[in-house]
């Protein structure tokens, strides 16, 4: 089989061809279309005119076409419900997500990938598209004679490229706790253990994505991208945006230390700088959020997108984040090719490769698509069919009529026996512990006022955490100024280990007083007075002493 996958962004559309089995793939071709515009309208000519050339390049009736809808415009919810069948998880979707998105259910198209699974119950990631985001989406491809088989979503595609598309979901023994309340997991206290980060640095949004054991949990989308540097760059120097955006590309860099670089580096190294922060900012809340929420702790981020070629800028998140961060290595994936790929192009056509395999996937680990009640693909030998056969199907039509309404007879009936129950409810929901009048004392407002008053809790410990935490940098500079003096004798420091709030320092010293003293000065920094002697590697050379010391931090700002 044959399936393009087609990424429509706002600098360039990007195309990959590949033909496989529901196993392993080999791409065939691959090909970028610049549609870059400082004009809104002049940017959707070039992008329908880029999607005409597509079509008449490559689409044929034997190949299958995936398209993503804009990530910005998909909402995602993080799920656990306790049964398994995916057709009962797509009926409950609706329900479940009622009061968690600002949209009607009438005006949205609702899928989910399932994380993982047990006997009985299963974890998924919920996608939700307005109705008026993905009919703009096809009115796009419609002008450009482009009718895609599926229509997915960035980061629901982009796991393809991490993950074992080819089998099922794993099935565990269990879940994390259900909560009896709501479909969320409930966590215990402390990070349960190590997750990954994956970002997409694009060009007008950027898309964070979190993993455990390997299976995406949740993404987060930013609005920063190469716009945002194009943008700083036009400001500073009075360059066009077509200047600055060669600039970006072929050479930007950032600055790690300052040392031996002219004013001219510096200036332009700042600049892209000052929005780089700021993207820092967002996303660091955003991971702590996310490893608050999940109980994880994030121990590397990794990066992917044209972005990600901009010279230092791995060390330089790494700073900002605080975690190991580096850009993806994607070779795996473009391992089996029939055009070459260098590292810039291969981070730049991950999402359309990924689109690409999500038209192998089969119904054991189904792609996520979005061409479903309105926007059904429609299957010309379908209407033929119908038009040849259609006292028949009027006559099934009929008797399905029929039985639904003999099926929805038995469910009002079944459903008169549960008014009790559900007054009991009314009741509790209007005491004084609730207090919710009118329409909001309901199943749901009770269930929504429970999710409000924990995330009010939640969002308070967080935003104190981040505004009262000192940074690894504070504690190193603090055991410094506190080490005895040189004139005490020689020390020398060769590693420092700072997690969380425990500090391991590991050196050498030239007197065995000194060790006594820098022991003493680590008791007086301790937490709790006391400090833990720790085995080294450290080989002294004559006249010295190793030393390792383990103790615990107030990272607290009082």
């Amino acid at each position: 089989m044959k399936t393009i996958g087609i990424d429509i962004g706002q600098s360039r559309v990007k195309v990959s061809v590949i033909e496989g089995t529901n196993r392993q793939f080999r791409i065939l071709n691959y090909v970028e279309y610049d549609v870059y515009s400082d004009e809104a309208d002049d940017n959707h000519k070039k992008t329908v005119e880029a999607l005409r050339r597509i079509q008449e390049e490559f689409i044929d009736g034997q190949l299958k076409v995936i398209v993503g809808l804009p990530q910005s415009s998909v909402i995602s919810r993080h799920k656990v419900f306790p049964f398994r069948e995916r057709i009962k998880i797509a009926r409950s979707l609706p329900f479940e997500l009622e009061d968690e998105i600002p949209l009607d259910q009438d005006e949205a198209q609702f899928e989910f990938k399932t994380i993982q699974t047990t006997r009985s119950a299963a974890e998924v990631l919920a996608f939700v598209a307005p109705d008026q985001a993905i009919a703009q989406t096809l009115n796009v491809l419609e002008s450009a004679f482009v009718d895609p088989d599926v229509l997915s979503v960035e980061s629901a595609a982009v796991s393809n490229l991490f993950e074992n598309w080819s089998e099922p979901p794993p099935e565990v023994e269990r879940l994390d706790i259900l909560d009896e309340n709501e479909s969320e997991l409930l966590t215990a206290e402390g990070p349960t253990e190590d997750g990954a980060v994956l970002i997409d640095l694009g060009h007008s949004k950027s898309v964070l994505s979190v993993y455990r054991r390997g299976r995406l949990l949740a993404q987060r989308t930013i609005d920063f991208g190469g716009a945002t540097l194009i943008g700083a760059l036009c400001n500073a120097y009075s360059l066009s945006s077509e200047q600055a955006r060669t600039i970006l590309e072929e050479k930007a860099f950032l600055l790690i230390t300052k040392d031996k670089a002219n004013e001219d580096q510096i200036r332009f190294a700042e600049t892209l700088a000052q929005p780089f922060d700021e993207f820092a900012k967002r996303a660091k809340m955003s991971i702590l959020e996310l490893e608050t929420q999940f109980q994880f702790k994030a121990t590397r981020v990794s990066l992917i997108g044209g972005l990600s070629q901009v010279l230092n800028v791995g060390p330089y998140l790494t700073q900002r984040l605080e975690v190991a961060t580096n850009v993806q290595a994607l070779e795996t994936p473009f391992a089996n090719s029939a055009v070459t790929f260098d590292k810039p192009t291969m981070a730049k056509a991950a999402v359309s490769l990924s689109f690409a395999i999500e038209g192998l996937k089969r119904p054991r680990n189904p792609a996520i698509d979005f061409r479903k009640g309105a926007f059904v693909k429609k299957s010309l030998s379908m209407q033929l069919m119908c038009e040849n056969w259609s006292p028949i199907f009027y006559a099934a039509v009929a008797i399905f009529f029929i039985a639904s309404i003999y099926s929805v007879s038995r469910e009002m009936m079944a459903e008169s026996l549960s008014d009790a129950s559900y007054q009991a409810m009314l009741d509790q929901a209007r005491s004084p512990a609730v207090g919710l009048k009118g329409s909001a004392a309901s199943a749901a407002g009770v269930s929504k006022f429970l999710r409000t008053k924990k995330k009010e809790i939640r969002d308070r410990e967080l935003m104190e955490k981040l505004t009262k935490m000192n940074s690894s940098l504070d504690v190193l500079k603090e055991i410094s100024n506190k080490m005895p003096a040189r004139s005490a004798g020689r020390i020398d420091v060769r590693e420092v280990q700072i997690a969380s709030n425990q500090v391991t320092v590991f050196g050498l010293a030239s007197q065995a007083n000194l060790v006594s003293q820098i022991e003493n000065t680590l008791k007086a920094m301790s937490l709790n007075g006391k400090v833990e002697t720790m085995p080294t590697q450290i080989k002294p050379a004559a006249g010295q002493l190793a030393f390792g010391y383990k103790f615990e931090v107030d990272r607290i700002e009082n």
